[in-house]
């Protein structure tokens, strides 16, 4: 299964302040009485080797790639991690050009562990795609592979057909409400509300997607406008028919995307 991760902070905030650090194939609501209610502020550029990272820690990737591995047992050795090897390390590897027989990962002191595709399946050196990097997080016995071998996309959800291998859309339009509650009920269904290109492309191609018709009304999508208060529409008369639209006086029907 291809999962796309999204790096954030996982709040719902009220009064009451939380604080977490999470990847998630997910949205992400945060809701609360006031503006300050609504925000993510303080984060800190954690290091140490069980910590949760923020993203620019994560992109920067010196805390967790590994490009100098050889053979069948994969030493690994990083300053982020010269302490005892904890549940939930995450590695990112770029394999040897060649190796053959059941991989093992040694840190430092710790292991030699074994590497598997999932639980109990060892990965063989001879079984990596050429050019793959691995990406493999430690659950206490054994380095977990994340991103397998062939990438595919999930399945569209029930009552929605797919567009591209990137996202599905419902096909059939949502009932008439404002900007906010659509993107609500959407993320509600561990959906989203389509973007401006996304929808355009649905509508395109709706004889084959069975979606309706240009029809004369707009509906929402999940792209705000350059004006106080103002969400984007689309599609009146035809795709790629363009206005806005007030998001909280204002109505509009809308259809939710999914991820694949």
């Amino acid at each position: 299964m291809k999962v796309v991760y999204i790096a954030s902070l996982l709040c719902v905030l009220s009064n009451a302040p939380c604080l977490g650090q999470l990847r998630i194939d997910k949205p992400v609501l945060l809701t609360g009485s006031a503006t300050a209610d609504r925000q993510v502020t303080g984060l800190t550029p954690y290091t140490a080797p069980g910590d949760a990272l923020i993203a620019s820690e994560e992109q920067s990737g010196t805390l967790r790639f590994v490009d100098d591995v050889q053979g069948n047992n994969w030493q690994v050795s990083l300053n982020s991690l010269d302490v005892a090897l904890q549940p939930g390390t995450q590695l990112v590897i770029v394999p040897p050009s060649t190796a053959n027989g059941a991989i093992t990962v040694q840190v430092g002191s710790d292991g030699p562990y074994s590497l598997e595709w999932k639980q109990g399946v060892a990965v063989l050196g001879q079984d990596i795609p050429s050019g793959m990097i691995i990406s493999a997080v430690f659950d206490g016995n054994a380095f977990q592979v994340l991103n397998g071998r062939v990438h595919r996309s999930k399945d569209c959800i029930s009552g929605m057909v797919p567009v591209s291998t990137q996202f599905c859309v419902d096909t059939l339009q949502r009932t008439t409400t404002d900007f906010f509650v659509a993107s609500l009920t959407c993320a509600a269904e561990n959906k989203r509300l389509c973007t401006w290109g996304e929808a355009i492309s649905a509508c395109s191609n709706r004889v084959e997607l069975g979606i309706l018709t240009p029809s004369g009304d707009y509906e929402w999508v999940d792209d705000t406008a350059n004006e106080l208060l103002n969400a984007r529409v689309f599609r009146y008369i035809q795709c790629d028919g363009a206005g806005t639209r007030n998001s909280t006086t204002s109505v509009a029907p809308f259809r939710c995307c999914y991820t694949r």
